[in-house]
């Protein structure tokens, strides 16, 4: 995997407390694409995986996702549950906001978490921010 640099331009009254990184093998969400009912409950929320059956490519929206909830956990050092923690696009080289309703989030001050997606042949990397308020 290449070396990476972050730039993020968010709102002044948030300062990053925590940082994480996931990657994964696109391949490895291929068999979990198209299937009628959503594959992996405890991971993905319904939305989540209504979205990605809409995508252009299921397996890499997947990826991207499951790498946004890795990273988190590292970020957070505690466990939420994964299905609380929701992409809801996936553009590389942009900053997305994850939606998230654990109260883990609140109970460690995180007022906003950014997603950062980067792909390369075969496999997808996220950095995600923990942000709070001043």
């Amino acid at each position: 995997m290449e070396t990476i640099s972050l730039t993020l331009n968010c709102d002044s009254s948030c300062k990053i407390v925590a940082c994480g990184i996931d990657t994964e093998s696109i391949s490895r969400f291929l068999p979990f694409c198209r299937q009628s009912i959503n594959p992996m409950p405890m991971v993905y929320s319904s939305y989540e995986y209504r979205l990605s059956l809409h995508h252009k490519n299921p397996a890499v929206f997947l990826c991207a996702a499951f790498c946004c909830k890795e990273a988190v956990f590292k970020a957070l050092q505690k466990p939420y549950n994964f299905n609380t923690c929701v992409l809801g696009e996936i553009t590389e080289n942009k900053y997305h906001q994850l939606q998230v309703s654990d109260p883990v989030f609140k109970e460690a001050n995180i007022d906003k978490i950014f997603a950062r997606l980067f792909l390369a042949p075969g496999e997808c990397s996220v950095c995600v921010l923990l942000a709070c308020k001043h």
